[in-house]
């Protein structure tokens, strides 16, 4: 990477990490302007999400970041820890991809991930291989665990908003929103009636995503919009976790980040 390149730096901590691991913000800040200062980097911002998990790609912080980069405001995406940026192969695979899209350079303080050189790509690479081995070996589980459903007769996909019988709860939540009530107040007024949600058991709450799930057939996530490049989800812990204790490790094997629900519910029976 030149000299003079523009940066823009991702710091993250999760609920009570700060605490445990002592890797905090002010830790991984420090880290990256001594980097960005070190390689005479443009440091242009460092974007922030404070307790929020790195399961998911879909965070505040993590968002300015990338859009600073599609903007063009700056061609580098640098953080401490790999793990701040995901703690997913299948998330770390699909964040590479996004990065070779928009032309932009990824780096990791931590395990040598920067494709801004050669090691530093095929490192990359060794990770992206790894995170598409993860996708194909999800998907033959998958098939073999919706064929043995199949063969007992068994349901492949959980209720939902589709389903007849809950024809008249989608109605209904579709007449209280053409009233201007907000998802909120929708959530609200169903759990004070005691209505479950198609998937849920009586008593269980009502989150936004389910509201929009009834009103557009899925949720609809912020941020996705034609002509960006898109990041795919992926919820799974990273093996080269920092340890904090504040995330639980969770099986990759049963990432289900790109999956649909009928093969979720078929994983759920593995």
């Amino acid at each position: 990477m030149n000299p003079g390149a523009r940066a823009v730096g991702y710091i993250r901590v999760s609920t009570g990490e700060q605490a445990v691991s002592g890797l905090g913000l002010e830790a991984q800040e420090a880290a990256i302007r001594a980097e960005c200062e070190r390689r005479k980097w443009q440091l242009v911002a460092i974007e922030r999400d404070e307790g929020i998990s790195g399961k998911t790609l879909d965070r505040p912080g993590f968002e300015a970041a990338r859009r600073r980069v599609e903007d063009g405001e700056a061609t580098v995406l640098v953080a401490a820890k790999l793990d701040r940026l995901s703690r997913s192969v299948v998330g770390l695979g699909n964040l590479l991809e996004w990065a070779e899209e928009a032309s932009a350079d990824l780096v990791a303080l931590d395990l040598g991930v920067d494709t801004s050189t050669a090691t530093g790509r095929m490192i990359a690479n060794v990770m992206a291989s790894v995170a598409q081995w993860e996708r194909e070996a999800i998907g033959e589980r998958t098939k073999a665990a919706l064929a043995a459903k199949r063969a007992k007769g068994e349901p492949i996909c959980r209720p939902s908003f589709a389903d007849a019988e809950h024809a008249a709860l989608r109605t209904r939540i579709k007449r209280m929103r053409g009233r201007d009530m907000s998802y909120g107040a929708i959530a609200a007024k169903l759990e004070r009636e005691g209505v479950a949600p198609p998937r849920g058991e009586p008593g269980a709450k009502w989150h936004r995503s389910t509201i929009q799930a009834a009103l557009y057939g899925k949720a609809k996530r912020p941020g996705t919009g034609p002509g960006r490049p898109k990041i795919k989800a992926a919820p799974a812990d990273m093996s080269h976790d920092s340890g904090d204790g504040a995330e639980p490790e969770r099986d990759v094997t049963q990432d289900t980040g790109d999956l649909t629900p009928e093969q979720v519910f078929a994983l759920d029976a593995i």
